[in-house]
């Protein structure tokens, strides 16, 4: 009986951890130059989070590639968008919405053809957030980390902001 018991718990335990995992949210990957050696390139990655922005990237350098990662699917909450590409000068443009909820209603912050662009050096990993702060003059801002050994904050961009005052 105890044996019993002791597995069902076991499977119940792994099931959980399964559905827990599976709610993390979906990677899209895209190696813009497969043909490029690895030491000359940079990964960047694109966090999403509902309250710090949902990216959806278009182009890169001008090029599309909205398609290439998506295909017909939407953002979600903490998918994330990682992207190999050639070191250098690089832009990205993409559409980005904040959502806040309060009680059982919800805001949507849309910004659309968003462009950054930033020299990525070779080797080195990157990660996109978005960032809002404030209560009733609420400011949105994009930042980059360089993140290949510790996370370290490298620029950020106000894009814009919304109540008192705006």
């Amino acid at each position: 009986m105890k044996n019993t018991v002791f597995r069902f718990v076991i499977v119940l335990i792994a099931g959980s951890l399964l559905l827990s995992c599976a709610g993390m949210g979906a990677t899209y990957k895209l190696d813009i130059d497969e043909n490029r050696p690895a030491d000359q390139k940079a990964v960047i990655a694109f966090l999403n989070n509902d309250k710090h922005g949902l990216f959806r990237l278009i182009s890169w350098n001008g090029s599309e590639i909205k398609q290439d990662l998506y295909g017909d699917k939407s953002a979600k909450s903490y998918d994330k968008t990682v992207l190999t590409v050639p070191a250098g000068d690089n832009s990205f443009l993409f559409d980005l919405s904040y959502v806040f909820q309060s009680g059982s209603s919800f805001t949507y912050y849309n910004f659309r053809d968003i462009e950054i662009q930033y020299f990525l050096e070779p080797g080195k990993q990157y990660q996109v957030k978005g960032r809002s702060k404030g209560m009733l003059k609420v400011e949105f801002f994009i930042s980059i980390y360089e993140v290949t050994n510790k996370s370290v904050l490298l620029e950020e961009w106000k894009i814009g902001q919304i109540g008192i005052g705006t």
